[in-house]
């Protein structure tokens, strides 16, 4: 066999990544993600059954209540809201979308509410202030200044892509 033979084209990935895709799915870079994830979660959750959360059963029903309310309520939640927002973005469209000039820092936001709800709503002060001596009053106040500079900073950048958008004469559609 010449050396020609045994180059592959450029921009063609090696043949075990083809095989891996094919078996699995996915490149093979995916599924170690993937594993890493497990073995995080893995770890925490040792963590949580070995530290003083309580008995591995309250630690199934948090994770159980967990999965149903965020499921159950809160998937319908957002999702109905986002149809919403599509719905009203295809009445008034414009010439640069505006429609993940808000869905971007309210997603962060929302995520970042879902992490540290316990917190910013103040239902383990006690906890908190024992475990780390510290107040949990200043959680509220920094969510909701983080939460107005996403937005501000999103509005800032869709300002910016209005302004060159009617400077530039482009005749771009509106991109969702």
């Amino acid at each position: 066999m010449t050396t020609s033979q045994n180059r592959r084209p450029p921009g063609r990935p090696p043949p075990w990544t083809e095989q891996a895709r094919r078996r699995y799915g996915a490149h093979p870079g995916h599924l170690l993600l993937v594993l890493v994830c497990f073995a995080i979660a893995a770890e925490a959750l040792n963590r949580m059954l070995h530290a003083d959360y309580g008995t591995p059963g309250a630690v199934a029903r948090w994770l159980i209540g967990g999965a149903a309310l965020h499921d159950g309520l809160l998937v319908p939640l957002y999702v109905g809201l986002d149809a919403l927002l599509v719905a009203v973005w295809r009445r008034h469209p414009g010439r640069v979308a505006w429609i993940n000039h808000v869905r971007v820092p309210a997603g962060i936001s929302l995520v970042l509410l879902l992490v540290y709800a316990g917190e910013i709503l103040r239902r383990n002060t006690v906890q908190f202030d024992y475990s780390t001596g510290r107040s949990d009053a200043v959680y509220l106040p920094h969510w909701l200044f983080l939460t107005a500079v996403l937005f501000g900073a999103s509005a800032l950048i869709l300002v910016g892509r209005v302004v060159r958008d009617r400077g530039g004469g482009s005749d771009r559609g509106a991109r969702c």
